[in-house]
């Protein structure tokens, strides 16, 4: 947010006397802030435009960069490179959110609106093969159920003559 302040950490707790620390900034990748702990030396720069001046902090223990009253002026990329037994190298994203104003809050929005009326028939069209081909189908279930129907009729007929063959045959025998 504007105004607050944002440190970049290193993650170092104690900086030794063969590292040297270089903070860059951007694309360009600017020289704003170096540590050198051989020499007891730090120091901060302004780039080009001064955007960095009197807002940067080089923490003397840990090399950990604080940008001070940060603007969007100050987003981007910084790169954090230490350099001693071997090269680290860290990138960090820093966003920075304005504030709103209220007037901006208040402004009214009215976008225009199209709209396009259509015509159903236009864009549905009844098919005359769709109605035959449900009539057909209405009919074969028809059938269908009529001959099963049907089937069934004969069957209880066949099996009630069975029974009654059956029992006159019992009958006679006692």
């Amino acid at each position: 947010m504007e105004g607050d302040s944002v440190t970049l950490h290193t993650d170092l707790t104690e900086i030794r006397k063969s590292i040297d620390i270089l903070w860059k900034y951007g694309a360009e990748k600017f020289l704003i802030a170096k540590m050198k702990k051989k020499n007891e030396t730090h120091s901060t720069y302004n780039d080009t435009d001064g955007r960095f001046r009197d807002r940067l902090k080089l923490d003397d223990q840990t090399g950990s960069l604080t940008i001070t009253n940060i603007t969007t002026e100050h987003a981007g990329l910084y790169e954090l490179q230490i350099s001693g037994a071997k090269l680290t190298s860290k990138t960090f994203s820093v966003s920075v959110y304005g504030d709103i104003s209220v007037s901006d809050l208040s402004i009214s929005l009215s976008l225009p609106l199209e709209t396009q009326h259509l015509d159903i028939t236009q864009l549905c069209h009844t098919c005359a093969g769709t109605s035959t081909s449900y009539s057909l189908m209405s009919l074969i279930v028809l059938i269908s159920a009529a001959a099963a129907g049907s089937l069934l009729i004969v069957a209880a007929v066949v099996i009630f003559c069975i029974c009654r063959k059956h029992r006159k045959t019992v009958n006679k025998q006692i």
